[in-house]
């Protein structure tokens, strides 16, 4: 895979690794000049260093756009791609050494090579008179390690994507939790208000329709994973048990106790209202008394932890002739947004049903507050 990112400029490690290697070559350059050292000379060997990290530059480049290929093709790229950088160096170091010679009288090496084999004398002058063995060592040393800061990019950039992939999987499968939740639930709404018009009850169904508008306000304004303050979250859960209060009458009663300095932590959006619609559906519906459903909210060291209960029958929804769809999907949502710490208990108490939703306690800044229509 190759690294999604552009080649040029190099990354941090890249550029930190040619400035040292560079840097090097220059105090070595120096100390195999002193004492004869000038102007003229550092100016050269600055120069011949500068030159030698724009090579190396132009061989990460070339080697990082190949990268992805066969790995032959990668290897010979790499190795054809130093021999290039260190003919040119050594061609720039002859011709600054012939210039400061000529041009400004400054002393260089010049040696006398007798051999009677061409190749051999060639090849100990430029081991005299440049510095070959020292550009050989650092282009080599920069290839070797501009591979395998290569090959931790490309290892960096698959988690990446990995990590993307898993993300846009969770957001996706929190997306389809909630579109699991409101069709049921808009269905019984919708049947609810039909219900109130053909009974002559046109001002009930009238405000229903009003609550209906807040909840699907609320329910579609946030996207899957978004949190919003628990005020927000409390007034569509508000919004949705009038909606039913209006079917049920004095058949249903509510409870809230959300102490003051909570209603700004931060809760997932739409949560409570498939765990009061459990309390609706299987404690309030099938009673011939009066019940009531209780929301709270409270603080557990450093998390939050909100309820949903009732005074009916004390029924789980799958015994009840559920599905356990609503109870389900909230404790999936939770542990996909908070892992371990997001968790769901439920379970009938004395008297009734209790459902608790757990998550870490987070508090909204006032632009997030600002931001909830």
């Amino acid at each position: 895979m190759v690294p999604t990112r552009s080649p040029f400029p190099p990354p941090p490690e890249v550029r930190n690794l040619l400035g040292a290697l560079w840097a090097f070559g220059f105090v070595v350059m120096l100390l195999g000049a002193a004492p004869a050292l000038g102007v003229v000379v550092v100016a050269r060997f600055a120069l011949l260093c500068g030159l030698g990290a724009a090579l190396s530059t132009a061989l990460w480049v070339l080697v990082a756009r190949a990268r992805g290929g066969p790995p032959v093709v990668g290897v010979a790229l790499l190795s054809l791609g130093a021999l290039a950088a260190l003919a040119v160096q050594v061609g720039a170091d002859l011709l600054s050494a012939w210039l400061a010679l000529n041009l400004f009288d400054a002393e260089v090496v010049r040696s006398q090579i007798v051999s009677s084999r061409p190749a051999a004398a060639l090849t100990m002058r430029l081991i005299a008179e440049t510095g070959v063995v020292l550009y050989i060592g650092l282009f080599g040393v920069f290839a070797i390690a501009a591979a395998s800061l290569l090959s931790l990019a490309e290892a960096r950039e698959r988690d990446r994507q990995l990590a993307e992939a898993h993300a846009a999987a969770d957001r996706a499968q929190l997306a389809a939790l909630r579109l699991q939740l409101g069709p049921h639930f808009l269905f019984n709404t919708l049947n609810a208000i039909g219900a109130l018009v053909a009974t002559g009850r046109p001002a009930e169904a009238e405000a229903m329709i009003d609550r209906l508008s807040d909840v699907l306000r609320a329910s579609l304004a946030p996207g899957p994973e978004t949190l919003v303050p628990l005020r927000d979250e409390l007034a569509s859960t508000r919004a949705y048990l009038e909606i039913e209060a209006v079917r049920f009458r004095d058949r249903m009663t509510v409870a809230y106790d959300c102490p003051p300095d909570l209603e700004g932590a931060l809760t997932p959006g739409f949560l409570l209202q498939p765990l009061v619609e459990n309390a609706v559906k299987y404690a309030v519906a099938p009673a011939l008394r009066p019940v009531c459903i209780r929301v709270s909210a409270r603080r557990d060291g450093e998390d939050l932890v909100l309820a949903v209960e009732d005074d009916g029958a004390g029924e789980a929804p799958a015994t009840a002739g559920g599905t356990g769809l609503g109870l389900r999907n909230v404790r999936d949502r939770l542990a996909l947004l908070f892992g371990p710490r997001g968790r769901l208990d439920a379970g009938p108490v004395a008297g009734g049903f209790r459902v608790e939703a757990r998550q870490p306690l987070a508090f909204a800044p006032e632009r997030v507050r600002e931001a909830v229509p």
